[in-house]
């Protein structure tokens, strides 16, 4: 469906969820926007319902959804993190998980937030991103 994220889970070790969940950052999810570009570059921004919690682990990302009376894994993905950068008044944190998708984590003086996207077009030939504000 379009507005929904595509539930991507890897087995990293019936220790490590748990440990990521426990020593990782937990944040609550404000809203996510899944953003769509076509051939013609217009844009199409969807926002995708629902209460999520992401986990920010050292060598784990984690995105629950809250539903039927429980949290549900809907993302969990070794990565890596690389060398934080400075862009302007923006400190961003690099990671890339095991689909080779690109996370930033971006931190300003208005919050937190983080950007997911691969450089890969879906069926229809269009760039698809998304981006979770935090809590």
């Amino acid at each position: 469906m379009e507005n929904e994220i595509p539930k991507s889970i890897y087995n990293i070790g019936k220790l490590a969820y748990p440990l990521a969940i426990l020593t990782g950052k937990n944040y609550q999810v404000k809203k996510i926007t899944k953003e769509i570009v076509n051939k013609n570059k217009e844009a199409k921004q969807i926002e995708i319902p629902g209460d999520f919690i992401m986990t920010i682990g050292k060598k784990n990302v984690i995105l629950t959804k809250h539903q039927n009376g429980r949290r549900e894994p809907i993302i969990v993905r070794p990565w890596k993190k690389n060398e934080p950068f400075y862009k302007g008044h923006w400190k961003i944190i690099p990671y890339v998980d095991v689909e080779s998708y690109n996370w930033f984590h971006v931190f300003d003086n208005l919050g937190e937030f983080v950007s997911l996207f691969k450089e890969e077009k879906n069926e229809n030939g269009d760039l698809v991103s998304y981006h979770l504000e935090l809590g």
